[in-house]
């Protein structure tokens, strides 16, 4: 039974038994010694997801939100496992949001709108109300 269990702790990787019970313990230091040092050579693993700063917040009056958005999806797209649900898109953009725009934001939030689940219906909907005609002949 002890001798089983060592073997699948072995097995797993957990514990350093030495290959003949007699070996003296000099030796096993030496194999954990060896061990140790060939971990610290492997290379850190190299991250899959690049890191990507966030834009600068738009307050929905001055200018365009293009380089925002373009940030965001490539931002997504570079982080798929950060950024899995459209809810938590919609939540990060909405954080990106001040004034006139994060009020707008909040407003559907409050409502339930089904565009806080929705990152497209989200940004289509910023869209039509930060761009729409009257709102783009207001600006210019």
């Amino acid at each position: 039974m002890v001798e089983e269990e060592i073997s699948n702790k072995v097995n797993s990787g957990w514990v350093l038994v030495p290959e003949n019970p007699d070996s003296s313990l000099t030796e096993t230091v030496l194999q954990l010694s060896t061990s140790v040092t060939s971990l610290q050579r492997q290379p850190a693993p190299v991250s899959a997801e690049p890191r990507i700063g966030l834009p600068d917040k738009w307050n929905g009056v001055d200018g365009r939100p293009d380089g925002l958005l373009a940030t965001l999806d490539m931002l997504f797209e570079c982080q798929p496992t950060k950024y899995t649900t459209a809810r938590a898109k919609v939540a990060l953009l909405t954080s990106l949001l001040s004034g006139q725009a994060q009020e707008w934001a909040a407003a559907l939030y409050y409502d339930k709108s089904a565009a806080c689940n929705d990152y497209a219906l989200f940004v289509e909907e910023l869209k039509k109300t930060f761009w729409g005609d009257a709102s783009l002949r207001s600006i210019f």
